[in-house]
This record gives C-alpha cells, sequence and structure tokens, in this order.
C-alpha cells in the first residue's frame, strides 16, 4: 500500500464528510505520514505501508490518482500494473487473480 497526496483535504477538493471537513493538504512528509496512520487505523489495514513524500515522486510516476493496482517482487520488479476498465476503474477480481496465478492462495 502507497499512501499517496489527501485527494479531499478542505484546501484541495473537500467531499463533505467527517475527514475532508477537517483535513488541510500536508506540507511536510511527518504530517503526511501522521494521515497514512489515521486512515491506516480508522480502516483497519494490515498491510505493509509507504507513504509518497510531499514531493509526490511516486504519484508523478506512477500515477495511481485515484487508485491504482501494482504487485512488485522482492527485486523491486514491477510485476502487475492494473489497467482502467471501461468504466475508469480498476478491477480487484483482476488483481486476484493475478496474485493467485503467481502466489497461489
Amino acid at each position: 500500500m502507497v499512501y499517496i497526496r489527501e485527494a479531499h483535504a478542505r484546501d484541495v477538493w473537500p467531499i463533505g464528510d467527517a475527514v475532508s471537513r477537517t483535513l488541510d493538504t500536508p506540507h511536510t512528509d511527518r504530517e503526511r505520514c501522521m494521515l497514512a496512520q489515521l486512515m491506516r487505523k480508522e480502516l483497519q489495514m494490515d498491510l505493509p505501508f509507504f507513504v509518497d513524500r510531499v514531493e509526490n515522486s511516486f504519484e508523478t510516476h506512477f500515477a495511481p490518482w485515484p487508485f491504482r493496482f501494482y504487485v512488485i517482487d522482492t527485486e523491486a520488479r514491477l510485476q502487475y500494473k492494473s489497467q482502467p476498465t471501461k468504466d475508469l476503474t480498476h478491477c480487484p477480481v483482476e488483481l486476484d487473480a493475478f496474485l493467485k496465478s503467481m502466489y497461489g492462495k
């Protein structure tokens, strides 16, 4: 999991939910890490977790917004990159099938 910039901060594009009404865009890596930890806790995510720096280099190079699925192996090689469906979303079923074919259950 890579946490990228907060798309719905109140000073960027608030959507009216409880979170976006209270959060501003982080201006330091520490502030972004704090938001990532908040999200991880609220969503009870138990995955390896990384945070893009405020310079947004991961976002710039990989274009994951609003979301995208990647599988990177232990040698830092890209093994899978989801492609948008005709509805302009990304299908987790395809990711699941890839993971099962490569790594089993």
